[in-house]
């Protein structure tokens, strides 16, 4: 009874034992490296545009004097309409900026409204190239945009010696007098800048 006694806490020793090595040889017999980083972030990048030095988003009303020009009393409303006339010209200037942590780019197009179709031209580069509409469809390049601005001139004319325009070559004296004689016909521009993020 004593040998059965003591064989059974050998046999529940040994039991253990056994367990305790297949513990212990489990946890102690690998290699094992664990490599941690430090957490990491970003933030959307700025976008800050300005118009005359105001955050343009913020710009929702534009008075557009593109025909407020002064032409030494050689051309005179009779009452407050705009007049324009042969040899006439005029522009519209204003200031853009990207403030921006990105690039950009800016293009402008008018829309021209011309039903008497006067030989009014218009520019939106400085007068190096000009066009009867800069429309969309035919919109100029776009220009890059910086933090250090750029003074954009949307110019007019109407060619005042016939034959001389760039874009109405075939222009004359007798049509810029009907259309003076009539007193009627009217040009309408508006203009629309967009500023895109360059990738």
């Amino acid at each position: 009874m004593r040998t059965n006694k003591t064989l059974r806490i050998a046999s529940v020793l040994l039991i253990a034992v056994l367990m305790t090595a297949c513990v212990i040889g489990g946890t102690l017999a690998k290699y094992t490296t664990t490599i941690s980083t430090p957490e990491e972030s970003a933030r959307v990048a700025k976008w800050n545009i300005t118009y005359n030095d105001q955050d343009a988003s913020q710009v929702s009303n534009i008075t557009f004097n593109l025909f407020d020009t002064t032409y030494d009393e050689t051309v005179a409303s009779s009452n407050s309409d705009k007049v324009i006339a042969p040899g006439t010209a005029g522009e519209f200037e204003f200031s853009l900026k990207n403030l921006s942590e990105v690039d950009a780019e800016y293009t402008i197009a008018l829309t021209v409204t011309n039903d008497g179709n006067i030989p009014i031209e218009f520019s939106v580069d400085g007068g190096s190239t000009w066009a009867s509409d800069l429309s969309a469809a035919n919109v100029a390049t776009a220009t890059a945009l910086d933090a250090t601005g750029e003074t954009v001139s949307i110019m007019w004319q109407w060619v005042y010696e016939a034959g001389t325009s760039t874009v109405y070559g075939s222009n004359t004296d007798a049509a810029d007098t009907t259309l003076g004689l009539a007193g009627t016909a009217e040009v309408t521009v508006s203009a629309e800048i967009v500023i895109n993020q360059v990738d």
